[in-house]
């Protein structure tokens, strides 16, 4: 390597085990949501990323906690469930 530190974003990590934790790979995910697996790599390494259609069908497939929803994507259900 060249001497660069490979930064990754920590949020990524825990959101692969989530997904881990819900018997889905990344591939099933991506799969699941629309998008190829070398996207959701990019996707994972910067969360911000994600689309808010991304993000929502991810919480319909993991069923994140608001905490967590808000810790890895900066995002907050409304009150419709949404």
């Amino acid at each position: 390597m060249s001497g660069r530190k490979r930064v990754v974003d920590k949020r990524a990590n825990l959101i692969k085990g989530r997904l881990v934790y819900s018997g889905l790979s990344v591939a099933d995910a991506a799969r699941k949501i629309g998008l190829t697996t070398s996207t959701m790599y990019r996707r994972l390494k910067r969360p911000g990323l994600f689309t808010l259609c991304e993000i929502e069908l991810l919480d319909e497939l993991v069923g994140f906690s608001e905490e967590e929803l808000l810790y890895f994507f900066r995002y907050r259900r409304t009150s419709n469930g949404n």
